[in-house]
């Protein structure tokens, strides 16, 4: 290869790069969560990371027409990621409220993780997923004397999700589903020394590779499902402040973070954390998660910090954040 040609390429691949991350962010905001969309939603961080050292070491060895085009991809990800790599700037309030979502995965031998978490941080509200009838029993039993008031809504085949408190729940109201493609769960009023909470925990559809469909159908199949899921949910909802958290197997560019957002829910790791904030999957094999799918989001609290915890045998991370009641 002659000496214009080698200088050439990398100019070629970045404009490539850089056209490929335009049509992105222009089917975001045109198409939104659109299934054939929703892998490169899910791989965001990843996809556009490699452009912001690409970019410096364009810059390093003065291609400049290299570095112009990597600009693009580079923006995407400094757009979508930047802030949580900066100081975090939450207000200085006292705390009111801690609270930890988690996964307890189907395959984990018994619920030690769940306790091991509740001694690590001592959550005044705990959400989980993936808890069966067995385990539901003995959390039920071995999480009395810290979280004692509980509500469990089961759904067929899939585990339920739970609410376990140390306030009283005072009203547990169904949320109506009205489809058997979308998993059931329940708003739990709490009462906070006087102030009502409402707390939703959520399960959103997962993906589901043994469905016997194409994988255009199950991405599609998948989409609308979790979409009809927070649907449900936000229809049941009042104005009294509000937290819903859970595995909603969905990334922040998907129409259930979407519809949150929409409705005045903030995100407490993109307001109070720092970091990507990846909780899945976790596996020995792997040095750390590769996604956030994992959330929890508040609607008349103030996300004061936001973490993910160290996990157990689960393929989950737990998530914890401590909220604020907002000033009147």
């Amino acid at each position: 290869m002659d000496e214009p040609s080698r200088r050439r390429w990398p100019l070629v691949l970045g404009l490539g790069y850089a056209v490929l991350a335009l049509l992105l962010v222009v089917a975001w905001i045109v198409v939104g969560d659109a299934w054939w969309l929703q892998p490169f939603n899910l791989t965001t961080f990843w996809w556009s990371l490699p452009a912001v050292f690409l970019l410096l070491l364009a810059a390093l060895f003065r291609r400049w027409d290299v570095a112009a085009a990597l600009a693009v991809p580079a923006a995407v990800f400094l757009w979508s990621y930047g802030t949580l790599f900066l100081p975090s700037t939450t207000p200085d309030l006292p705390p009111d409220l801690t609270v930890a979502t988690y996964n307890t995965w189907v395959q984990a031998p018994d619920g030690g993780h769940v306790r091991d978490l509740v001694d690590r941080v001592d959550p005044d509200v705990l959400l989980l997923q993936e808890v069966f009838p067995p385990l539901q029993e003995e959390l039920e039993e071995s999480l009395a004397d810290t979280l004692p008031h509980t509500m469990t809504v089961q759904s067929e085949g899939v585990g339920g999700v739970m609410v376990a408190s140390r306030y009283p729940i005072v009203e547990e109201r169904p949320v109506e589903t009205g489809s058997d493609d979308v998993r059931a769960t329940a708003v739990a009023v709490i009462d906070v020394d006087g102030q009502l909470v409402q707390v939703v925990p959520v399960h959103l559809r997962s993906p589901c590779p043994t469905c016997g469909t194409s994988l255009t159908d199950r991405l599609q199949l998948e989409g609308e499902s979790r979409e009809a899921e927070m649907a449900t949910v936000i229809s049941a909802l009042d104005r009294t402040p509000a937290i819903v958290g859970g595995d909603f197997n969905s990334n922040e560019r998907s129409a259930p973070y979407r519809s949150l957002t929409g409705a005045g829910f903030h995100d407490a790791h993109r307001e109070a954390g720092s970091g990507p904030g990846f909780t899945w999957p976790d596996d020995d094999r792997l040095p750390f998660p590769a996604f956030r799918i994992d959330w929890l989001l508040s609607r008349g609290l103030e996300p004061i910090d936001a973490w993910v915890d160290r996990g157990g045998p689960s393929d989950h991370r737990p998530v914890v954040a401590v909220f604020a009641f907002e000033e009147a």
